[in-house]
């Protein structure tokens, strides 16, 4: 089916300064077509310095927004303890895969540690109760207890690291541009 100039002219009238703006940001995803009757529009609705400007800044602040939770928004206290409790795929998946739709980086990285911990504090924790002899109640406080260092180490060694990995890849993709 060919796109017509006329119907393209139609269907962005109705079509706000924004919704032009982010065309011609995203000009490479679209057609000759599509990129000069957008801007046509544009020249004919006599924007201002002024719209262009608050649209930029919008941007800029959504970029911002993206990277802030690319970086500082953790796990809470709460849900690391799930994590580390319930580290089988099975129980965690849909929340991993919720974080990765909303691009919260740290989260799965955090969430991914915890998991992974709790699956290989339990393997000591099972042979020392064997060979102590143990019941199944101290056992879970055994293991229970190896959460606070793990949860010492994220929050002073793992979570700074992972913070200046994603500074460093935001950095490098900047150079890049």
């Amino acid at each position: 089916m060919e796109v017509s100039e006329e119907s393209l002219a139609k269907r962005y009238e109705s079509l706000t300064n924004d919704e032009l703006f982010e065309l011609l940001d995203n000009k490479f995803e679209y057609t000759d077509l599509a990129v000069k009757t957008a801007f046509s529009e544009l020249s004919k609705r006599d924007v201002s310095e002024e719209d262009i400007k608050r649209y930029k800044t919008k941007l800029i602040n959504k970029v911002a927004d993206d990277f802030s939770k690319l970086v500082y928004y953790d796990l809470k206290t709460y849900q690391k303890i799930l994590y580390y409790i319930f580290w089988l795929p099975i129980f965690n998946f849909a929340f991993k895969m919720n974080y990765r739709e909303k691009g919260e980086y740290l989260k799965i990285k955090q969430a991914n540690y915890y998991t992974t911990l709790g699956f290989l504090c339990l393997f000591p924790t099972v042979a020392i109760s064997v060979s102590f002899e143990f019941d199944e109640i101290s056992t879970l406080f055994l293991w229970l207890s190896c959460l606070l260092p793990t949860y010492a180490f994220d929050d002073f060694l793992n979570r700074n690291v992972i913070i200046k990995k994603i500074y460093r890849r935001f950095a490098e993709d900047k150079k890049d541009r």
